[in-house]
């Protein structure tokens, strides 16, 4: 069975578990999560801390819910500024300036990942991991907390700087990582938010992302199927903390209604006649990177907070539908692109952000990983969620072979939310 949207084609449903393509996601599954566990995703999420957030001995502080709190901290600020590792001449310009507005169909040019260099200096990370090092090393070597709400909602040009300034093509130039004053400018306004309160009436006071978590009682949402799912993309998001399911909202919902940064959504087709897609993709990506991570794990097993973050609706939540996810599924066979899709990506040509081009890849990456789901239980047991399977699609999609990835490279959307 296929689903069909005007340029992205499901190549996945029930009655296909036997074709090829997906013998390349389970290929994919015995590399990065062998048996379908996530002890590998915990791992990664739980190295993005820096050193002195690893140790219950961290800066001095003997109380265990205040690291766990900081550990909340940093991971929510992280994935908060989380999105495009890559540069181009038309976005990223020498002088400095940042822009968004690119035309669709555009083509860019000077397209290449970023880089730092790695701890010892002997290598060079890029892309996404090389902004989790710079901001692990912020706080590690510059002593920049930057995860801590007063220290957000102050971030200084010279912070920035510091934080998001890698290399460039490689090499030893010096290179800011694109959009990297938006970045900024992202978690002054969070900070902001938790020393002053949100902005507008029906947003509840947080002190910090750890208030949020412990309200939201072990929920990513209130309702099921939740938001993110494709039965109930005509429903509208919840913005306002009225009591639901005796307990309010859940922690994406939360995320969305405190700040604009977490509304990732849109039309598919006409506006006024086509169901909303709550794609969500930071905000169901803090999510899984919490439940991953576990930061709450050094507390005590009778502490109120310890399982604070093992959401216990987390098998709701959707993949983060990015740059990489859609890739590794067009490579394994499992979403089929249009003509008129495939050649704008070939031809490294901008797919701008709401085009119907865009809207069906993350609209097909989310239908075809709700079936993958299904399918990965079937397969390696109950236990399989949205994170391992977020995990296993990103690395499917990140880690190709050079020959593999020259034939099925991302697609170019110049965005914030991705």
């Amino acid at each position: 069975m296929s689903t069909v949207l005007e340029h992205v084609t499901v190549m996945v449903g029930r009655g296909a578990t036997a074709c090829s393509p997906l013998d390349s996601l389970w290929a994919a599954f015995d590399k990065w999560a062998p048996g379908g566990s996530l002890a590998a995703c915990e791992d990664t999420w739980w190295q993005v801390l820096p050193q002195r957030l690893r140790s219950d001995s961290s800066r001095g502080e003997t109380n265990a819910a205040d690291i766990a709190a900081h550990r909340v901290a940093y991971i929510c600020g992280l994935v908060a500024v989380d999105f495009r590792h890559w540069l181009c001449d038309e976005a990223d310009p020498v002088d400095g300036d940042e822009r968004c507005e690119v035309p669709h169909g555009v083509l860019l040019s000077n397209v290449r990942p970023f880089y730092c260099r790695d701890a010892d200096g002997d290598g060079f990370i890029r892309g996404s991991g090389a902004m989790i090092e710079l901001l692990r090393r912020a706080v590690d070597q510059h002593g920049i907390d930057w995860y801590r709400p007063e220290r957000m909602a102050s971030l200084s040009a010279d912070d920035e700087r510091i934080m998001f300034t890698g290399c460039e093509n490689n090499s030893e130039s010096p290179r800011i990582l694109g959009h990297a004053r938006a970045r900024g400018r992202i978690l002054r306004e969070i900070g902001a938010s938790f020393l002053d309160g949100p902005k507008g009436t029906d947003v509840p006071t947080y002190h910090s992302f750890f208030d949020m978590l412990l309200l939201s009682r072990r929920r990513l949402f209130s309702q099921s199927p939740p938001m993110s799912s494709s039965a109930t993309w005509t429903t509208t998001c919840p913005t306002s903390h009225t009591a639901v399911n005796g307990g309010g909202l859940g922690f994406v919902e939360r995320l969305v209604a405190f700040h604009g940064r977490y509304q990732d959504k849109y039309v598919l087709g006409e506006p006024d006649a086509a169901p909303v897609i709550w794609a969500l993709k930071l905000a169901q990506l803090t999510g899984m990177a919490l439940l991953s991570a576990d930061p709450c794990r050094d507390l005590p097993a009778d502490h109120p907070a310890r399982h604070a973050a093992q959401f216990l609706d987390s098998s709701d939540a959707s993949v983060a539908p990015d740059y990489q996810l859609p890739r590794g599924l067009w490579a394994a066979g499992l979403l089929r692109y249009s003509p008129a899709l495939e050649s704008l990506i070939r031809q490294r040509r901008h797919v701008a952000p709401g085009s119907t081009e865009e809207r069906d890849l993350r609209a097909g990456t989310m239908l075809a990983s709700e079936e993958l789901l299904r399918l990965s239980k079937e397969r390696y047991g109950p236990d399989v969620n949205s994170a391992t399977l977020d995990h296993v699609l990103w690395h499917l999609g990140r880690d190709m072979t050079p020959d593999m990835a020259a034939g099925y490279p991302h697609h170019l959307t110049i965005t914030l939310m991705y």
